[in-house]
């Protein structure tokens, strides 16, 4: 007689399963291959382990974690400082999705600044959520046996409105209409929207944010014109007001090297930028030089305001190209 073997019966997955345990964002890998590049973090001392307010400001910091996953069931009622009711919580969700056991395949790291929390998967790094800091309802951290466990409640955002990317590009403050470089970046923030795609975006975000941290100034030019490649390097020409005094000279060399100047292949709003504009951004597009400080003394007002401008743009320019790359992922009502 042949022996049939039994086929497997298809059985219902939770779609919160789905999401955490995709087989698309979590394919196999060997172990002994993956690299995991060192967390962008700072030491913490006893005994209270506080950050400084302007390292999360200017900056981030990276936590590894393991995440367990959200849900959207949960009653409105619950108090998110009551340890038992948590506890009872969690045991209903064990029950039904999350995983009785923590394992290597959770492995997440958790990126903190003061506008929001990113969660990306340890090994390939792709975003799994990103939810504001002013989406933070509540967060609570509670120690169940060897577990040390983060849940945070979130409120509900509001429908989307069709301007919502444009306006978070080219947001303004008071002030800024006087101010011709901040317009001037505000421009050019929407011009990138228009010429990049999101990875491209998100890649922009990272090395402004290492220049501003003290990358040299020719390797910022360099990876800017990769990124851009031949049939975009006048865009290069736009970046002038994000460039302090001291490497102007440098800046408009490299231009000239690659067959750049002012005028000269803009027909633009870029081609209006003069010399005279450094006046408007002397102070501190560098943090090697203000951001990264965060001992004594206080940043200049000018100084720190544009520094608070450049880090608003930066990040929204990143956290652009994550929603645009990952517009499928759902916001729910709890993480943990």
């Amino acid at each position: 007689m042949d022996y049939e073997p039994k086929k497997p019966k298809k059985t219902f997955v939770s779609p919160i399963k789905r999401l955490v345990w995709s087989r698309s964002g979590r394919r196999a890998v060997d172990r002994g291959s993956v690299y995991r590049r060192p967390l962008h973090t700072v030491p913490l001392y006893p005994p209270d382990y506080l950050i400084h307010p302007e390292r999360l400001i200017f900056d981030y910091v990276e936590k590894e974690v393991k995440f367990l996953g959200h849900l959207t069931w949960v009653s409105v009622s619950l108090n998110p400082s009551s340890r038992d009711e948590l506890l009872q919580l969690l045991d209903t969700a064990r029950l039904k999705v999350l995983p009785l056991k923590t394992s290597v395949d959770q492995d997440c790291i958790l990126s903190l600044s003061a506008r929001c929390l990113l969660l990306t998967w340890r090994n390939n790094e792709k975003l799994l959520m990103r939810i504001p800091t002013h989406e933070i309802a509540a967060a609570s951290y509670l120690r169940d046996d060897a577990l040390h466990l983060l849940v945070l409640k979130t409120g509900e955002r509001r429908a989307p409105h069709p301007m919502d990317s444009h306006r978070s590009l080219a947001s303004t403050s008071d002030g800024a209409d006087s101010n011709p470089a901040l317009l001037l970046m505000q421009e050019y923030m929407i011009t990138l929207r228009n010429k990049l795609n999101p990875l491209e975006l998100h890649q922009f975000a990272v090395l402004l944010r290492e220049y501003r941290l003290g990358s040299n100034i020719d390797h910022f030019c360099s990876e800017l014109l990769q990124l851009y490649g031949d049939k975009r390097k006048f865009l290069l020409l736009g970046m002038r007001p994000f460039i302090p005094d001291k490497d102007v000279g440098v800046f408009e060399e490299f231009l000239e090297s690659i067959g750049i100047r002012e005028g000269g292949i803009l027909t633009d709003s870029f081609g209006r930028i003069k010399r005279s504009m450094s006046n408007t951004s002397a102070t501190a597009m560098r943090g090697r030089s203000s951001v990264s400080r965060y001992d004594n003394g206080s940043l200049p007002t000018g100084s720190q305001e544009f520094n608070r401008r450049i880090t608003d743009i930066t990040q929204d320019i990143q956290a652009l190209g994550f929603q645009d790359t990952h517009g499928d992922i759902e916001e729910e009502d709890y993480y943990l």
